[in-house]
């Protein structure tokens, strides 16, 4: 599959009547700021729910947007998708969608059960100077205190070595490319009794294709593999058979 800087729609290409209102809908309510966030992801999802891109014609969901919206960056729609689907119009205009972006994220690597309806009481867990962490509401915490408290969950275990610790920042920098600030794939890793390091990926399903591109750009190909960001060949293995099982050929 060609990268999203090379994906061209088909020469054939008719877009439906159903798929066109929703495009004209999506770039209307971009100029609109950010009251406009929770209806642009509903008709973002409507895309996605009801296959419109691919029963026009397009391969791939990605390809309609990465054409036909291209001055919408992917990570703001996935952005607004995200938060259409978990809260409400109400709730998404009360706290803005960047911290309920974070937010998601924050309950992504702690494996928590969302909140339903208003999340005011959903307890975060706030770093403190002196290395404890102080519960606090969610309608009380600053997006900064937020963003602290991501940071804490992403970072590695103390034991992991310099070169693992490389590796995983590289991956997390490609999610943060090809999402923005907080991808909807959270990250974090722990080592195992054998001294291992284990990443752990929370992957909403529609996102399992892009992260394939994430791990193929980042670590894909022999050339890509040297110095610090080398993986050994059981991981380098790993990505391959994710590309396969994906249809896309290293």
């Amino acid at each position: 599959m060609p990268d999203k800087e090379t994906r061209t729609a088909p020469t054939d290409i008719v877009l439906s009547p159903e798929l066109e209102s929703e495009r004209a809908a999506i770039l209307n309510l971009a100029t609109q700021g950010d009251d406009a966030q929770w209806q642009l992801g509903a008709h973002y999802n409507r895309i996605l729910d009801q296959h419109l891109a691919e029963n026009s014609g397009f391969k791939h969901a990605r390809d309609f947007f990465a054409h036909a919206l291209k001055s919408i960056p992917q990570s703001t729609l996935s952005r607004d998708g995200a938060i259409a689907k978990a809260f409400s119009e109400d709730v998404a205009k009360k706290y803005g969608a960047s911290l309920l972006a974070a937010l998601l994220t924050y309950e992504k690597l702690t494996d928590a059960k969302p909140t339903p309806g208003d999340p005011a009481e959903f307890p975060v867990a706030v770093p403190q100077p002196d290395g404890s962490t102080v519960n606090k509401r969610f309608a009380d915490c600053p997006r900064s205190e937020l963003n602290a408290a991501i940071r804490r969950l992403k970072q590695p275990p103390g034991s992991i070595s310099k070169e693992d610790t490389e590796i995983l920042g590289r991956l997390q920098q490609g999610l943060e490319q090809e999402y923005g600030e907080n991808p909807p794939i959270a990250m974090r890793s722990r080592t195992d009794r054998a001294g291992s390091t284990l990443v752990v990926l929370s992957v909403p399903i529609e996102h399992l294709e892009n992260l394939r591109d994430v791990l193929m750009k980042q670590f894909g190909t022999p050339a890509h593999r040297t110095g610090a960001f080398a993986l050994g060949q059981t991981a380098a293995a790993s990505v391959k058979a994710i590309g396969k099982l994906f249809g896309k050929k290293n």
